[in-house]
């Protein structure tokens, strides 16, 4: 079973066509380890890609052990990235990015309509620059250097 979707909170959500293959990869994974029957690997990917929520999908793999060596690459890199809160982190990154981005066009757009001139919104852009680039520093820091940054003594 995948590990994510056995959350009870997340077991209600709907699942994406991502979250069935990834089910079916696993199902054929544990099919050619021996633990299904053709017949039986046949019924639950029917049932997997009829499935309608993460919880269904957590059903159909109940009965299988979670080994990560025995996980598909994408799911564990998935799995990991979850519990490690990596996705938070790059979501964040990413909807600063794009507030910044859309307050910068804005001024500029205000600037080119108002007669061009002296150009004003280069203040705007450093003053939203400098949270991205904080918080891209900080995720930089948590992705390299997990345990902290390294002792330059050593």
């Amino acid at each position: 079973m995948l590990p994510f979707l056995a959350q009870p909170k997340r077991s209600k959500l709907r699942a994406s066509d991502l979250d069935r293959h990834h089910t079916v990869e696993l199902l054929r994974q544990h099919a050619g380890e021996g633990r299904l029957t053709t017949e039986e690997l046949e019924d639950r990917i029917e049932q997997a890609f009829h499935a309608r929520t993460l919880g269904e999908l957590a059903t159909i793999t109940a009965d299988l052990p979670v080994d990560p060596r025995s996980m598909p690459t994408a799911s564990r890199a998935i799995a990991s990235m979850r519990g490690s809160g990596r996705v938070r982190s790059v979501a964040k990154l990413v909807r600063s990015i794009r507030r910044a981005a859309v307050v910068d066009l804005v001024c500029i757009l205000v600037w080119l309509l108002s007669g061009h001139g002296y150009f004003w919104p280069r203040w705007v852009i450093l003053a939203t620059a400098i949270p991205v680039v904080i918080r891209a520093w900080r995720y930089a820091e948590r992705r390299y250097f997990p345990g902290g940054a390294p002792d330059p003594s050593r």
